[in-house]
């Protein structure tokens, strides 16, 4: 069963105060994406705080465009990413009906930071993929749909999950939507009330 958790109050449920401070500004502080300062901000400390930095790797600036994070901020497209994610709400949280709508959004920002950092960099280094640092950013704005991806989560569920086959659909970004998928099978065999926050918790043990 799903336990609805109050992320940036409850510790607990956040699994740390320094998380609570981090689902407070991008549930209820500054949640919008208007403000390039507010938007280089949210990005700089999610990246950094969970090591899933876009500025790690992104090659060497053009002239002019040397402040990596005022860059990845600069961009008319932060705003649609409001658009989509008020689409996804209380009603509509992570399961396999919604999945679809879900990798969507997770797929728009993927591009979206890969975009402005080859938009800045001289060529000189291959484009990273950057489906981690998208989870963590998107889930601190939506805790209930999108589940955190990293190393350590994903080979977890590989090692729970080897031969199981998975539909991919028309996933934009197959891994993630591995993932998610293996996601929702641990999910399934739960009994006690969970959250995406802590089901990402107890992949770590």
């Amino acid at each position: 069963m799903r336990f609805k958790a109050d992320y940036w109050r409850d510790r607990r449920a956040a699994r740390g105060f320094g998380n609570t401070i981090l689902y407070r500004m991008c549930i209820k502080d500054a949640p919008a994406h208007v403000d390039r300062e507010v938007v280089m901000s949210k990005c700089w400390l999610i990246g950094r705080s969970y090591s899933a930095s876009p500025q790690r790797g992104s090659g060497t600036a053009r002239t002019g465009q040397s402040d990596f994070w005022k860059h990845l901020a600069d961009s008319k497209e932060w705003r649609r990413l409001d658009r989509c994610l008020k689409r996804l709400n209380g009603r509509n949280r992570f399961s396999e009906r919604y999945l679809p709508d879900i990798l969507a959004v997770h797929a728009f920002l993927v591009r979206l930071v890969a975009r402005q950092t080859a938009l800045r960099n001289l060529g000189d280094r291959t484009a990273r993929n950057h489906i981690s640092f998208a989870s963590k950013y998107l889930h601190f704005h939506r805790p209930d749909h999108f589940p955190i991806f990293d190393s350590i989560a994903h080979r977890a569920l590989c090692r729970r999950y080897p031969a199981r086959r998975l539909s991919r659909g028309s996933d934009p970004f197959p891994t993630y939507g591995r993932f998610c998928r293996l996601m929702l099978l641990c999910i399934a065999e739960l009994d006690e009330e969970w959250t995406l926050r802590s089901v990402d918790t107890d992949l770590y043990y």
